[in-house]
């Protein structure tokens, strides 16, 4: 089997709309069972019914946040990927995918942090989410300096 750019691109595509259809499997399980889960997981004293249901919402306010950062990541994903297909690679609308998919994973981080003060294990989504903003926001320097270049060089004969 040969393996071009086309393919890997198209398997890339796939991969998003996997991670998409796992999500929202993920959230029905999570929207089902975030008593059991919070009940079992985080760390609050359990005679207090009324704290347990303080905890639900706002656990259920932080599932909804995340799901719309990952939703929205994806779906930039798939557009940077769109335009990779169409050999639009270096154009300023990928910086602007690149800059708003690393805003996405800063909020998912700030998110995560604040999770932290109820559930420690959070504490590795929060640096797992912040490094890969850093590496995005890298990419999108590196992409801006190469859209500079590459219009410099169509100016030069």
């Amino acid at each position: 089997m040969n393996w071009t750019q086309n393919k890997s691109i198209a398997l890339s595509k796939v991969c998003v709309f996997v991670f998409a259809i796992l999500g929202i499997l993920l959230n029905i399980y999570i929207h089902h069972d975030i008593k059991f889960i919070i009940l079992r997981r985080i760390y609050i004293p359990l005679s207090k019914e009324e704290l347990i249901g303080k905890y639900i919402i706002f656990s259920m306010i932080a599932v909804y946040i995340l799901d719309i950062l990952a939703y929205t990541a994806l779906f930039l994903l798939y557009k940077l990927l769109c335009n990779i297909h169409k050999s639009k690679v270096f154009i300023a609308e990928n910086v602007k995918y690149l800059r708003m998919l690393s805003w996405c994973c800063f909020i998912v981080s700030f998110v995560c942090f604040i999770l932290t003060f109820f559930y420690l294990p959070f504490v590795l989504l929060v640096t797992g989410s912040a490094f890969m903003a850093l590496i995005l926001r890298v990419v999108k320097n590196v992409f801006t300096e190469a859209i500079e270049i590459k219009q410099e060089n169509e100016y030069t004969i």
